[in-house]
């Protein structure tokens, strides 16, 4: 299923609606929660099971929740 606002023949861009946390506007069909959706104006972000996970702008990237990294973080500072 292909939902985009606008489609034009010979285009190489792709438009999605907004989307929301519970119904993210790219999804997948076994798990129509989980995936990427636009919460505002300059942000785009990430939901996993009907919750916002990892967010993005052009100020920088938050993530909710803890994790695991095996490699290290270089730069900026976690609280």
């Amino acid at each position: 299923f292909l939902n985009a606002n606008t489609t034009q023949a010979g285009a190489n861009a792709i438009s999605l609606i907004n989307g929301t946390v519970g119904t993210p506007s790219l999804n997948f069909a076994a798990e129509t929660n989980t995936g990427i959706y636009r919460p505002g104006a300059g942000e785009f972000a990430i939901s996993v099971l009907g919750t916002k996970r990892v967010g993005v702008t052009a100020t920088g990237v938050a993530v909710t929740g803890s994790g695991t990294f095996t490699t290290g973080i270089a730069g900026g500072t976690f609280t």
